[in-house]
């Protein structure tokens, strides 16, 4: 097929196929050494690790900075860069679009340029094609991708004026997700600079002036008790509607769903435990030191212990105050092959505790956060579904 699912609109013509070798330049980058990055240097470069580790299909800010400038190769601001090293074929199968002119351009990074393609245009199908891009990778311990190799990669073209608007549509489109993505940290900072400095009492909600007391976290619950998991091996243990706890499935402070479902006869020939929405859990194995609350009826397993407090105790201030412990308590942790976490450790916890009055505001606080950082997640995944749908539409 050489026409795309979704295009812009009025453009209908057919695309034409082609090798990338037999349109494009192509160049080497020239060494420049990690000794090499100044702080306060005079001219923008990039290094090739970057380009898979800070970099999406276009660079828009060129972060590191030299003062070497001989012998080197400065861009003119229409490449695509491809690293011709890394540890596997995936990570080198990527391409980033330079728009940037005078930015020197570091050794193992393949340099690629033509008058007939947008830059933007060529990354982002680089990026769809980053499987079969990855089948001319060679090496065993280090992967290598050499130029000879991408000009052999067949590749579907539209005229000029159509590559640039989609080379812009998915640019805007990674523009966006960055932005989620910084907001989302902005909020982590937030979040973890206000529990320091609450939970150290170095701040407080007004007219709260009371001595916070000590207690055990058994000392708080009217039952915790752990789960177990029904045999694997047995199908039918499996084949049912009742919503099964895995680690995986725990989102910012929440369980919403699971993955798994086992049914009645497997609840009943296990150690699993139904347990309430609206409960609080925290895990013990496999990924320890993390409190949630279930917004879902649940069944259990032993990597996990359900607290059910007493109701003069703010479930969200225990939470906040357990995960924001996670460091300390984690010393606690049996080590073997993995550290975990006993249900006698973890009944053992102290936990400070103010006024079930201030509890309940310092939760409701710390809730709010939690729910801006879930909103901006749903958003970013929303948009990285969206960015999908054109990427298997919009090309051919």
């Amino acid at each position: 097929m050489n026409k795309p699912k979704v295009r812009f609109k009025g453009y209908t013509g057919e695309w034409e196929e082609k090798k990338l070798g037999d349109f494009t330049d192509f160049k080497r980058g020239k060494g420049i050494s990690k000794n090499d990055i100044q702080n306060n240097g005079q001219f923008k470069c990039i290094r090739y690790g970057e380009l898979y580790t800070k970099y999406n299909g276009v660079i828009n800010n060129v972060s590191s900075k030299t003062n070497k400038t001989h012998q080197l190769i400065k861009s003119i601001g229409n490449e695509v860069l491809i690293p011709s090293s890394g540890e596997t074929s995936i990570d080198i199968s990527t391409a980033s679009a330079l728009t940037e002119k005078d930015v020197i351009i570091g050794g193992d990074i393949n340099i690629l340029s033509s008058n007939i393609l947008d830059n933007k245009y060529l990354s982002y199908l680089l990026f769809n094609k980053k499987q079969e891009l990855a089948k001319y990778a060679q090496g065993i311990s280090v992967m290598h991708l050499y130029n000879n190799q991408i000009k052999l990669l067949k590749i579907k073209l539209p005229c000029l004026e159509e590559q640039q608007k989609i080379g812009m549509l998915f640019k805007s489109i990674d523009q966006e997700i960055e932005l989620l993505e910084e907001n989302i940290e902005l909020k982590k900072l937030n979040k973890k600079g206000l529990m320091q400095k609450i939970f150290n009492q170095e701040i407080r909600f007004s007219g709260y002036t009371g001595e916070w007391e000590e207690k055990k976290l058994s000392g708080l619950c009217l039952f915790m008790r752990s789960g177990g998991t029904p045999l694997t091996s047995n199908k039918s243990y499996y084949e049912g509607d009742i919503p099964f706890l895995s680690i995986s499935d725990i989102s910012n402070n929440t369980l919403n769903f699971t993955n798994k479902l086992i049914s009645e006869e497997g609840l009943k020939n296990s150690s699993s435990k139904r347990i309430e929405k609206g409960n609080l859990i925290y895990t013990m194995y496999a990924t320890p030191g993390v409190a949630f609350l279930t917004n879902i009826n649940v069944a259990i397993p032993q990597s996990v212990i359900s607290i059910e407090l007493m109701e003069k105790y703010s479930k969200y201030y225990i939470l906040t105050f357990l995960n924001y412990n996670k460091p300390k308590i984690l010393k606690y942790a049996m080590t073997g092959t993995q550290s975990n976490l006993t249900s006698e450790i973890v009944k053992n916890l102290n936990v400070k505790l103010p006024s079930l009055e201030e509890q309940q505001k310092i939760g409701m606080l710390f809730k709010s956060l939690d729910e801006e950082i879930e909103l901006l997640n749903e958003q970013l995944r929303l948009k990285k579904l969206n960015k999908k749908y054109y990427m298997q539409t919009m090309f051919c």
